[in-house]
């Protein structure tokens, strides 16, 4: 399918430092509603992983799900979460583009 193509697509590209984001590979374009809200919403988190001494940051995927569920998938084979990171920008650049037109 299309989605699927995109996705391969799109994650091979990730790996070589770029992301497909050709108008021509989407549909049902919109503008994203409430960004600011939605950043806000965000529970940034640090922790240890389990197994090991190393400290992260970020988010957690079942928390993320609530706020933008669309960032969140579910691996297949581990039943585990996923947080598509990359996506977080967009509702970034929104965000700062709703401030941005607060301020004036």
């Amino acid at each position: 399918t299309t989605q699927q193509q995109g996705s391969v697509a799109g994650g091979i590209a990730g790996l070589l430092g770029g992301l497909f984001s050709d108008k021509r590979l989407k549909k049902d374009v919109k503008p994203i509603d409430s960004a600011l809200d939605k950043i806000v919403a965000l529970q940034p988190k640090k922790w240890h992983w389990k197994g090991g001494e190393f400290e992260d940051t970020g988010l957690l995927a079942q928390d993320l799900q609530k706020v933008l569920p669309e960032l969140v998938h579910k691996d297949e084979e581990t039943d585990y979460l996923q947080i598509n990171y990359a996506g977080l920008i967009s509702t970034l650049v929104g965000a700062v583009q709703e401030i941005h037109a607060e301020a004036q």
